[in-house]
C-alpha cells in the first residue's frame, strides 16, 4: 500500500479537484466530484492564460502586429485587399 501524501492535520489537497481530503483517503482512492473537478481545472487554465493579454499587446507593437492592424482596418473600411505585386 502507498504512503499518504504529507499535509497538515491529516488533510491534503487533491490535485484533480482541489478539495481538502483526508490523506488516507487520497492515498487509497479519492473520487473527484465532476463539477468540482471541472471548476478547478477552469480556474487553473485562467492562471495559465494570465499573460496572454501582455503577449498580444507586445505582438501588436511588433512590425508584423502593426501590419496586421493596418490590414484589418483596410478590410473593415471595405477596400479590397491588394494583390501580390500591387501597392
Amino acid at each position: 500500500m502507498g504512503t499518504a501524501p504529507p499535509g497538515p492535520f491529516g488533510y491534503a489537497v487533491c490535485g484533480g479537484c482541489g478539495a481538502a481530503v483526508r490523506r488516507r483517503l487520497l492515498a487509497h482512492g479519492h473520487e473527484c466530484d465532476p463539477e468540482r473537478y471541472v471548476a478547478h481545472k477552469a480556474c487553473r487554465l485562467h492562471w495559465q492564460r494570465h499573460g496572454f493579454d501582455d503577449a498580444v499587446r507586445a505582438w501588436l507593437t511588433s512590425p508584423a502586429g502593426r501590419f496586421e492592424q493596418f490590414y484589418a482596418r483596410r478590410l473593415l473600411a471595405g477596400r479590397r485587399p491588394a494583390r501580390p505585386g500591387e501597392a
